[in-house]
């Protein structure tokens, strides 16, 4: 030890004495900026904030740098975002003792399986009054969660709303008449309704480490729209089913050209406060930029709960107020020639099928059996969130979570509320 502090001293001896006798705080002598210099460095960050900023962030952070589960991102992930005002409606009320038509016993291995499964809340909606619900700890009916691709269905809505009001005269026209990025492109010639029914015949490319890769453009791009309308054509329109993206952004864009009205203002206007939601938000792709409208939305349990019971009623309320037009839901529930599983931005339960596919080469969605109930429709999200609704049994069933790390069975939960709603 001795010899230890001996060899520090000496060493420390040395060092005194090569330093300078004197020492001073005067800070030695910088070389001046000029003023050129200084308003490049302006242009630059002025360049950064207004062109690329958002886009390098969520790359920086959430691209370049995984963290897990793109389907649980943290809430600055959606930011910025478009305010959806909501309304004033009531919520669903909690079914009396005599009320009951679902037996909480009967939900305990569901909410078990779920919990394998990373399911943060299950809800059951049947004949209008909450039969279960139930949410993992910090999360309610009025928490904030992603919507994910249940939100493409909201412009499915949407569009029927554009025709009633006459600002889209028929599902056939041409995508040109309103995307005249498009005119005179074999790109016009796509129809809204293909673009609905997701049979538009657009690329899927990789999803590719590159930060100008189009699909990553589209995912955390700074300018969502020209991102999408620069997919190319590699199949004729109506020949195939691919769930895709930019169809949706591009629907978004359809509908705000047509009505002449920001996409957050119409759906708010003609969904959101006539139903009585809760705000919601949109995200952006950068500040006072487009509407993110294929994903992303944020929102409450219960706000999905009111859409399903809206859908599930051919878009009428509780009290017999007519929100939706006439029969538009029946309309957004007929599938195409191509693939009958899918109508305009939803999903249809039957024809069965044991593997759901998103796109030819994605991982399935397995259905270890048929849906209990023949006309079962249902939103999807990343992340397994889903929506479920059995008109024949006013009945909504909801499961909002994360990714499972484990195989996921799309029909268990639907199936077995609806076999012991059956039953009673």
């Amino acid at each position: 030890m001795r010899l230890v502090v001996l060899s520090f001293l000496a060493a420390f001896a040395a060092s005194a004495a090569d330093a300078p006798e004197k020492l001073t705080d005067t800070p030695s002598p910088m070389k001046p900026v000029t003023p050129a210099e200084i308003e490049a460095k302006r242009a630059w960050v002025k360049d950064v904030e207004a062109n690329e900023y958002y886009f390098w962030r969520r790359w920086f952070l959430y691209d370049e740098h995984p963290f897990g589960d793109p389907f649980d991102r943290p809430d600055d992930w959606y930011h910025p975002s478009a305010v959806v005002v909501g309304g004033l409606r009531p919520y669903f009320p909690t079914a009396t003792a005599k009320e009951r038509t679902l037996n909480p016993a009967v939900m305990e291995p569901v909410w078990a399986w779920g919990q394998e499964r990373r399911t943060k809340g299950i809800v059951v909606l049947h004949k209008g009054k909450v039969q279960y619900a139930r949410y993992a700890p910090g999360m309610d009916d009025a928490s904030v969660v992603g919507g994910h691709s249940m939100t493409k269905t909201l412009s499915g809505i949407l569009m029927g709303f554009a025709l009633q009001d006459g600002a889209i005269k028929s599902l056939d026209e041409p995508v040109e008449n309103y995307l005249f990025e498009w005119k005179g492109d074999k790109r016009g010639r796509i129809t809204i309704n293909q673009l609905l029914h997701n049979v538009a015949g657009l690329e899927t490319p990789p999803q590719l480490t590159n930060p100008d890769n189009k699909v990553m453009q589209l995912i955390e791009g700074q300018d969502v729209n020209k991102a999408a309308l620069s997919y190319d054509l590699v199949r004729e329109p109506g020949t195939l089913f691919v769930h895709n993206n930019p169809v949706t952004q591009l629907l978004t864009l359809i509908i705000e050209r047509a009505t002449k009205t920001k996409y957050n203002v119409y759906l708010s206007e003609k969904l959101w406060r006539p139903v009585g939601n809760i705000r919601a938000g949109l995200r952006l792709d950068r500040l006072g930029g487009n509407i993110v409208g294929y994903c992303c939305s944020e929102t409450s349990p219960s706000d999905w709960i009111r859409i399903g019971h809206l859908l599930t009623h051919d878009g009428v309320l509780p009290d017999g107020t007519r929100v939706l037009p006439k029969g538009w839901v029946g309309e957004m529930r007929k599938g195409s020639s191509v693939y009958p599983g899918y109508g305009m931005q939803i999903w249809n339960g039957s024809p069965y099928t044991p593997k759901r596919f998103y796109q030819p080469d994605a991982a399935p969605n397995v259905h270890s059996e048929p849906f209990a109930a023949d006309d079962l429709f249902f939103m999807d999200g990343g992340g397994k969130v889903r929506v479920w609704m059995v008109p024949s049994m006013d009945l909504v069933v909801a499961r909002f979570g994360s990714q499972p790390a484990v195989e996921f069975d799309e029909s268990y939960i639907p199936n077995a509320v609806i076999r012991a709603l059956k039953k009673k």
